[in-house]
């Protein structure tokens, strides 16, 4: 850790240093967004996360066609 001005302690973080999430732990994220705050915008966007998964994904976890319907939001 280093000082910009003295005062201010300046942290650098290499890319290959950066925390990741794998897509399990990215699906099962979605999946508990979405139950427990259905009608919430981050459900939406929970939503969109998993249909933006690539197909092999969405048989692997098996998501559901429930899970990607966005139609509930457009009322």
């Amino acid at each position: 850790m280093s000082t910009a001005n003295g005062m201010i302690p300046v942290i650098s973080i290499s890319a290959g240093c950066l925390p990741l999430m794998s897509y399990k732990q990215m699906v099962d994220t979605c999946r508990e967004i979405i139950r427990r705050w259905p009608e919430s915008k981050y459900a939406f966007d929970a939503k969109r996360a998993l249909a933006d998964l690539p197909e092999r994904y969405h048989k692997m976890y098996n998501i559901t066609k429930e899970e990607l319907d966005t139609s509930q939001f457009f009322k």
